[in-house]
């Protein structure tokens, strides 16, 4: 009986080590699983934020490619606050020449495009002067870096000097014009 006493230890001892083996192994597959889960995500996250830094450089080295043509772009367009200097600029087509120039409406309003990036800046432009002097306005107008837009135009030619804007020039027939442009600004 002793013997048999002595086995059962043996086997209820080899169980609990069993058990207690078995539940170790359990425990260290979880962990190693969870382990190895954490490193998964960890690898996910490192492949998504290389892609991120690819897609980066790629719209960086495309940024600095087009920097000319975005400048170039942005020529074609009046500033937000570049209404003035542009203002200034028309003003300055007729200076050097004997024109006298006179704004008589400007205007900000919706393009017709119904952009929410543009607007539309719209100037009524009176000249006087000698008709070569109107004609290398409206040449000017043409070379200006923007496009600009004519809507209306109207030269007449006045019968001797009727005074008004056009008492710069003296001798020469007289011209007077009316021009209604359209130019893009941005918003």
């Amino acid at each position: 009986m002793e013997n048999y006493r002595q086995t059962k230890k043996v086997m209820v001892g080899a169980l609990v080590a069993f058990i207690v083996s078995v539940s170790l192994y359990g425990l260290l597959f979880a962990l190693i699983f969870e382990r190895k889960s954490a490193a998964d995500a960890l690898s996910a996250a490192t492949v998504a934020q290389l892609a991120q830094k690819t897609q980066f450089n790629s719209l960086e080295s495309t940024a600095a490619e087009t920097a000319g043509s975005r400048d170039k772009l942005s020529a074609y367009f009046i500033q937000p606050d570049g209404v003035v200097p542009f203002l200034n600029s028309l003003q300055s087509l007729g200076a050097a020449d004997n024109l006298a120039i006179k704004m008589s409406s400007v205007s900000i309003g919706e393009a017709a495009t119904s952009s929410s990036l543009v607007e539309e800046v719209r100037v009524t432009v009176q000249t006087a002067g000698s008709w070569s002097d109107t004609y290398r306005f409206l040449t000017l107008l043409d070379l200006m870096p923007m496009p600009l837009f004519i809507d209306d135009a109207d030269i007449e030619k006045l019968s001797g000097n009727a005074g008004g804007l056009g008492q710069k020039t003296r001798g020469a027939e007289e011209w007077q014009g009316s021009f209604t442009l359209r130019a893009l600004k941005l918003k």
